[in-house]
């Protein structure tokens, strides 16, 4: 017995030791190492973030770069724009392969089959001058290869707005920059470069004063529209932005960059009636153009009123009806993109000291040049555009990005208006930005402020 509880009590001394030993060693330290496959998501969307980046910044510096070397319209200016555009297109196509994915709206196609026609215009020589469609349609080309990274960046609500407002906080700096040299009284673009003497007017870093009306009435409506969805502190400096740029268009006298303006208000109030108080939304209309109007008084309204009723440029209404006629002797097919000014002297009924280069209205030049299968595959896209919108701006609708769609149309729908009296779109810097402007309308999302977990501002 004294044996057994001996064993006993070293049994249960051995079973206490063990006991209190388990516990005081160390728990064991586990270290999950991550597997490769479990590495190639995270290391692909880094990637992705990455050439998003380089594609957002990149479009920027282009499109900036453009408008300050005057609209690239020199040759240099337009090769420049199409060496962007095929880098930045190389790098939307990296991205493509990184994602494993192809992402082209459908809504490009209209574009797409315009610039299959142009470039059948010049393979089959359906043109009078193939050299000059020939680099119509390469600049055509580069203008649809800058829509594709757009195409992925407009997908992103936060970088799409943030793009925005670079292109508005851009407005605003060159609209200072404009006013300033034109209060210097200066001839000279930069104070440094003085363009021809056939130079309407220069404003900015444009030759003529209605290309620079037509850039601001694109990058106008974006501060207005997008201190929306900010909070009051922050809609006044935004508020400021568009004041300033409106006013420039004023400042610099482009009759058509007014009424353009004009036509940008009303798109404003109708389609922002719709996702807000209707009575709301038209007061702040009235209130801006007051504040417009109190501007343009204080700075002097004499020069404006005298450009708005200065109606003698009767050429303009022979240059209609000429291109006209010129459109009719070749109806279908036009005599090739680029190619006006070489085939509208023969056309034309009256004499004038300077060479007609362009028909002063976009839709009556690009009959004229790739005939009703051009003007209708161009009316075939903007109506799937317009279209697209109304649907997305509903009435009623809370999406944190109505406001910017809204923008985005009305300055397209104020360059659309100008072109009824002039040439923006053969400016290669407002082109661009005008496509851009429709590939950003052709794919961006609108998100309700719910998902996106963003309180309601408006």
């Amino acid at each position: 017995m004294e044996e057994s509880a001996e064993e006993s009590g070293s049994t249960i001394s051995n079973w206490c030791v063990t006991d209190v030993s388990s516990q005081l060693q160390p728990a064991p330290m586990l270290i999950e190492m991550p597997s490769s496959d479990s590495l190639v998501p995270a290391r692909s969307q880094a990637r992705l973030r990455l050439l998003d980046n380089v594609m957002e910044f990149g479009l920027m510096a282009l499109l900036f770069a453009a408008v300050l070397a005057f609209g690239a319209v020199r040759p240099w200016g337009i090769f420049g724009l199409r060496m962007g555009a095929a880098l930045l297109f190389s790098v939307w196509t990296l991205r493509q392969v990184v994602a494993d994915e192809l992402q082209i709206p459908s809504s490009f196609l209209p574009l797409l089959v315009l610039g299959i026609w142009i470039g059948s215009q010049w393979i089959a020589g359906l043109t009078v001058y193939r050299y000059q469609t020939g680099q119509a349609w390469l600049t055509s080309c580069s203008y649809f290869l800058l829509m594709l990274p757009v195409s992925t960046i407009a997908t992103q609500p936060a970088r799409v707005r943030r793009f925005l407002l670079a292109l508005a906080a851009f407005g605003t700096a060159l609209a200072i920059f404009a006013m300033v040299q034109d209060v210097s009284g200066t001839k000279s673009i930069y104070w440094l470069l003085r363009p021809s003497e056939f130079a309407v007017q220069i404003y900015g870093p444009y030759v003529n004063r209605n290309h620079y009306a037509g850039l601001m009435e694109l990058l106008t409506p974006l501060p207005f529209l997008l201190c929306l969805a900010q909070r009051p502190e922050r809609r006044v400096p935004l508020i400021s932005c568009g004041l300033l740029m409106a006013l420039s268009v004023f400042l610099c006298r482009s009759r058509g960059g007014m009424v353009a303006l004009a036509a940008e208000l009303v798109f404003v109030a109708v389609f922002l009636s719709r996702i807000r108080n209707r009575a709301k939304s038209f007061a702040a209309i009235a209130a801006i153009v007051a504040i417009m109007v109190v501007l343009i008084v204080w700075v002097g309204s004499d020069p404006v009123v005298h450009r708005l009723t200065d109606m003698r440029d009767m050429s303009r209404m022979a240059v209609y009806k000429d291109t006209v006629r010129m459109w009719w002797s070749k109806p279908l097919v036009g005599y090739g993109a680029g190619v006006f000014p070489l085939v509208f002297p023969t056309f034309q009924s009256f004499v004038i000291g300077t060479d007609i280069n362009h028909a002063h209205n976009e839709y009556l030049e690009l009959l004229s040049e790739t005939g009703l299968i051009g003007a209708g595959l161009l009316a075939w896209f903007l109506v799937t555009l317009y279209r697209r919108g109304n649907r997305l701006i509903r009435p009623g609708s809370r999406s944190t990005g109505s406001p910017e769609m809204i923008a985005v149309l009305a300055g397209l729908t104020g360059l659309l208006v100008h072109g009824l009296v002039d040439f923006n779109f053969h400016i290669p810097a407002n082109a661009a930005f005008f496509l851009v402007y429709c590939a950003v309308a052709a794919t961006v999302t609108l998100k309700d402020a719910a998902e996106l977990h963003t309180p309601e501002r408006f």
